[in-house]
């Protein structure tokens, strides 16, 4: 029976953090101030203790993009893909994919990346949808405001139930591969957990859920 993949990005299709990359070219292309790539960082590292604040760390990231045309936003973030992202994919998680393809099953991307270069990656592994952050957008411009709920966390399970629910697919047929603790509540929700290059919370809970725990590289 078809069903739904669903998949993280950073550290399970890929080996790198999506978000960075963006924002460095964003710092180049002086759209973001340097202090905005220290402050990620920063509560990056908080989230290697707690889950973030991620509203916080998002309403940091889209301070420096009101008033900005989503074209030229878009063709950024693609020009980041071709030169940063499209070489970092785990070829295993790139197998996993062909496999639920040829299973017939979707394959829907939920990630807290920025849309800028997550369109461009859904597009070249030809995902049947995805969701993402990014700010809202009103007459082609950037506000600074962003599209709710954010990807992440109970956020995840939100997109994942209403495309499930659309799809006529209970998730107790879905699979979700992610590496972060954020995601144990899809996790949990889903018949097929699946975690890839875990961090040590999302290792733990996983041994103890009888998860299977993969390792790409």
């Amino acid at each position: 029976m078809p069903s739904i993949a669903f998949f993280d990005v950073d550290h399970t299709l890929i080996n790198g953090n999506s978000g960075y990359l963006a924002s460095f070219r964003l710092v180049k292309e002086k759209i973001f101030k340097k202090k905005r790539i220290l402050q990620a960082v920063y509560y990056s590292l908080l989230g290697k203790i707690f889950i973030q604040n991620i509203n916080t760390l998002y309403k940091i990231a889209f301070a420096d993009l009101g008033g900005l045309s989503e074209e030229k936003i878009l063709k950024i973030g693609k020009d980041v893909f071709e030169e940063k992202i499209k070489n970092l994919f785990f070829k295993k998680s790139l197998h996993l994919i062909n496999e639920h393809k040829k299973r017939g099953d979707q394959i829907v991307l939920l990630t807290s990346g920025p849309q800028m270069v997550i369109a461009p990656l859904a597009h070249h592994i030809g995902a049947t949808a995805f969701f993402c952050v990014s700010p809202k957008v009103a007459q082609g411009r950037l506000t600074t405001e962003p599209l709710l709920p954010i990807c992440y966390g109970k956020g995840k399970v939100h997109y994942a139930q209403n495309w499930a629910r659309k799809q006529e697919v209970e998730l107790s047929n879905c699979s979700f591969y992610s590496d972060h603790i954020s995601d144990a509540p899809l996790l949990s929700l889903v018949g097929h957990p699946y975690v890839i290059n875990p961090d040590f919370r999302l290792k733990r809970l996983a041994k103890k859920k009888g998860w299977p725990i993969l390792y790409h590289q």
